[in-house]
């Protein structure tokens, strides 16, 4: 059908190309030297949406340092990296934000002006790249559909999870349920690369129309196992999300964290009834369409 070329076409043209790939491998080279020449026991460790080969052309690089013992305090190691970033001369707009839950140096390359964001010894973002790119390359159909959205999303500022929107991994497990639980997909009675676009406007439909968050949650498991669960059986601590100071309320949308039960992957997504109201649209417009 049109629109499966649409998004098989769609997805070809923002692939990378040989030229892009280098370019971001050398700012992960980059990177990689200063830390070695700061502390030559440390390794560099690439994880999110480039690791995963889910990003967009416009997606930052994610990045990790394991520091393997060395003795130096968090704070410390963050500023003397920043520092000898700077002087490298290669980064601009270096800030070191090392107050929040995750202490993090962001950055923009001079170059290419891809922003990067490094973090140190978080293996949990290394641990979920792995899982993805298992069920990427078990589940055919799940990174063109997952390309797909996550660029409607950006288009609608709805894909950071920081002003409350819904992120990659989030939207990853999404469209990995609504794929598993899918009963003509799973019986293997239509091939995913031939019907992508009948597939997103079932999605579209599944979570914009017919998901019950009120009552419904998502349990994924790393081996690539999703159900739809009471949402009530979950654990109470991962069903909430802080919005400021003494306000909390509960997740709109709770994704059990397939390597940490105790985590709502979509915790911080509080702006989820909008993004419900987006896919109940979108489902509007491509099934009038289609």
């Amino acid at each position: 059908d049109i629109l499966t070329k649409e998004i098989l076409d769609f997805v070809e043209y923002i692939s990378p190309t040989e030229e892009d790939i280098a370019v971001r491998e050398r700012i992960i080279k980059d990177v990689k030297d200063c830390v070695k020449e700061l502390w030559p026991s440390a390794t560099v460790q690439v994880f999110g949406s480039y690791g995963a080969g889910l990003y967009l052309p416009e997606s930052d690089i994610d990045l990790v340092v394991f520091m393997h013992q060395t003795k130096l305090k968090r704070g410390s190691w963050l500023k003397t990296l920043a520092n000898a970033l700077t002087k490298k001369g290669n980064c601009k707009s270096i800030n070191v934000i090392s107050h929040a839950r995750v202490p993090i140096i962001k950055f923009v390359d001079k170059q290419s002006h891809i922003p990067v964001d490094v973090s140190l010894d978080i293996n949990s973002g290394v641990s979920s790249t792995a899982v993805v790119k298992e069920w990427i390359r078990i589940t055919p159909g799940l990174r063109h559909l997952t390309i797909v959205m996550k660029t409607l999303l950006r288009q609608r500022g709805l894909n950071e999870v920081y002003q409350g929107g819904l992120g990659s991994f989030s939207l990853l497990c999404m469209m990995m349920a609504f794929l598993r639980q899918h009963p003509l997909y799973q019986k293997g009675k239509i091939d995913p690369m031939e019907n992508l676009g009948v597939l997103l406007i079932e999605f579209c439909e599944l979570y914009g129309i017919k998901f019950n968050y009120n009552a419904t949650s998502i349990a994924c498991h790393s081996s690539g196992a999703v159900a739809f669960t009471p949402k009530k059986y979950e654990i109470s601590n991962i069903e909430y999300v802080s919005r400021g100071k003494g306000n909390n309320m509960p997740s709109r949308l709770v994704i059990r964290d397939p390597l940490d039960i105790h985590n709502n992957v979509a915790r911080s997504s509080h702006k989820m009834i909008y993004v419900e109201y987006f896919f109940r649209e979108l489902y509007n417009v491509l099934s009038i369409r289609c």
